[in-house]
């Protein structure tokens, strides 16, 4: 099992300024099996900080990848997040 940080900046929407305290979630699409331990297709939150920053270490699996749907001002998106 490993993990990939996630970072960037929220800008409001509409608009060219940082979004401090925006809420933004990783939802894990399909729970994965890795180095003897489940992890289950669940929501990760996080807060923008100044700025609009934020960070996030999320887990993907030995091998393969993992599918991250990102709720995030007002958008929906998915990323693979690619084991190693």
């Amino acid at each position: 099992m490993g993990s990939r940080t996630v970072t960037g900046i929220i800008y409001h929407p509409g608009g060219n300024v940082p979004w401090v305290g925006a809420s933004i979630e990783f939802e894990l699409m399909q729970t994965f099996e890795s180095g003897g331990r489940t992890f289950p297709a669940e929501r990760y939150p996080v807060t923008t900080g100044p700025g609009g920053a934020f960070s996030i270490a999320l887990s993907v699996p030995a091998s393969g990848c993992a599918l991250y749907r990102v709720y995030a001002a007002g958008q929906r998106f998915d990323v693979a997040l690619a084991s190693g």
